[in-house]
């Protein structure tokens, strides 16, 4: 069937977007995607038909793989779908293009047109680029009942694949895959899920040698359950790069090995309180503390505290003097006076990429700890083309930026040289308050440059639990400083050098021709 597309423009009123957006390539495994076209309801035109052309192959300007085939689904019973693969030529497109051809008959009396939406899903192929999808419609308005054909069409974007990422590793029970845990039962089943665009994995247990898993999917089911709090040391791979995540499950009933005493009521020792192993103790209150070997405590308070090799998992607090010794507060630590740090001092333990991209969206952040946000702006890989990008932190009412890109300069006898050019900005951010980032590329330059934006939290929490990305609703963004336009300035240099080489056409009396002309300009900018 040979159909020629008309110039006529479409009726209806159509919204076309894509999920991921924009579409993400595939790499070592096949990566779906989704176009999503929607349809406005109205009373003023009738349709019969919209016929829906998606390119398919392996080629930048195509969208799906061939196989498996793309499918289409509808959120109405108002119309049908029926699919069939075309060659171009059979739209007067161009034939070595082959067409996932998706025809929406609607079914309703009078072919009334209600809004509707219609998915198509399919594994994207492997090169980035813009792809176009082709609309049609056999459409007639209301007041003039004359049914032809209309088209439009719409350009979806496919992009390489996302920086590596391993995030959201948490435990949950099968029945409710969508709500954490952080207690089970002991020896109960439960699964560990995590986020990533790896391509292997491996889970660890305590620092066994062995993994307890290794594959590719994202999920792992700890059958037999677990004896007592365990953790979960996640290694992700993709190509030569490898990510870790932690998690540590906790058992409300542990298997406790006999050498351990746990009591749930009071207890009182009315004279010398002797423990010879290690020993973990929960709400201490004594006039003078002193312990030598190794303990855990919870909510101490006292008048003088000495403790050497203590865990404290509550809070700590003394009237007096305290004294510790290779001890680890995991609860509060609250200092009233001045404070003496003598030693090695840890306080980062790690950062998170938050995004990475030629262009990046103004997003606002909370910050759940004390940390520092990094913008770093990167050169692109040509270093001959002139580049010029900017990452940007906004905090205190204030945007502090950084430049990145390609530079220029002068070399030997005043030559002119590009090069590389990296910018970074680095700011302390508070716990509790709110911060902003933003990545942009100038207009009017040649190629453009990478921009990244990090996050370095203080303590040795997780990462993904120091932050937490706020909607625009939430929090409503600040408007980033504008980006350069350099194609103005490279019109007026161009429009000065044009009117500079005709005045000395008029000055020689010689007219060139406009190959000439243009040659000289071109030599003229240095180009």
């Amino acid at each position: 069937m040979h159909r020629n597309l008309t110039d006529d423009p479409v009726l209806l009123s159509y919204a076309a977007s894509t999920v991921p957006s924009p579409l993400e390539v595939s790499t070592g495994t096949a990566t779906g995607g989704q176009i999503i076209i929607s349809v406005e309801a109205t009373t003023e035109v009738l349709c019969k038909m919209i016929v829906i052309s998606v390119p398919v192959g392996a080629d930048a300007d195509e969208i799906f793989m061939t196989t498996p085939t793309p499918v289409a689904t509808l959120n109405t019973s108002d119309w049908s779908t029926s699919q069939q693969t075309i060659k171009g030529k059979d739209i007067s497109m161009p034939d070595d293009i082959d067409y996932a051809v998706f025809t929406l008959t609607n079914n309703t009396a009078g072919y009334a047109v209600n809004a509707f939406t219609c998915t198509i899903s399919g594994n994207v192929n492997t090169l980035s680029g813009p792809a176009t999808v082709l609309l049609e419609e056999y459409s007639s308005p209301v007041e003039n009942p004359s049914f032809s054909t209309k088209q439009t069409n719409f350009t979806m974007t496919k992009s390489d694949a996302p920086a590596f990422y391993v995030n959201n590793f948490m435990a949950v029970f099968s029945a409710t895959p969508t709500i954490p845990v952080a207690t089970v039962e002991n020896s109960t089943a439960f699964q560990l899920n995590w986020a990533s665009n790896g391509t292997s994995y491996a889970i660890y247990v305590n620092g066994a040698s062995t993994p307890v898993y290794s594959g590719t999917a994202t999920t792992y089911t700890v059958t037999a359950g677990i004896a007592v709090d365990t953790t979960f040391i996640l290694v992700a791979t993709q190509a030569e790069l490898t990510l870790y995540a932690t998690l540590t499950v906790t058992v409300s009933n542990p298997l406790l090995t006999p050498a351990a005493v746990n009591t749930a009521g009071n207890e009182s020792v009315g004279g010398t309180f002797t423990v010879t192993g290690a020993a973990t103790l929960n709400g201490i209150t004594a006039s003078s503390l002193t312990i030598s070997g190794s303990s855990t405590l919870a909510d101490v308070t006292g008048t003088t505290a000495t403790l050497n090799d203590a865990t404290i998992n509550g809070t700590l607090t003394t009237t007096g003097s305290a004294t510790l010794g290779n001890s680890n507060i995991n609860g509060t630590l609250n200092v009233t006076g001045n404070a003496t740090l003598t030693g090695n001092i840890s306080m980062v333990s790690g950062g998170v990429l938050l995004a990475a991209g030629s262009v990046i969206d103004t997003q606002s952040v909370y910050a759940n700890t004390d940390g520092f946000a990094v913008a770093f702006a990167a050169a692109p890989s040509d270093s001959t083309k002139s580049c010029w990008t900017r990452g940007c932190l906004y905090t205190i009412g204030t945007w502090f930026s950084c430049m990145g890109g390609t530079m220029g300069s002068f070399g030997n006898n005043w030559s002119s040289v590009m090069n590389y050019n990296y910018g970074c900005v680095t700011l302390p951010i508070p716990k509790g308050s709110t911060w902003q980032f933003y990545g942009g590329n100038a207009s009017g330059t040649q190629v453009q440059g990478p921009i990244y934006i990090f996050w370095f939290p203080l303590g040795n929490n997780n990462a993904e639990d120091t932050y937490r990305l706020l909607s625009a609703e939430e929090y409503a963004p600040v408007p980033p400083p504008p980006l350069p336009d350099f194609t103005t300035y490279m019109n007026e240099r161009t429009d000065k050098a044009t009117q500079f080489i005709r005045q000395l056409e008029s000055a020689f009396g010689k007219d060139l021709d406009e190959a000439t002309r243009s040659q000289l300009v071109n030599s003229w900018l240095g180009a």
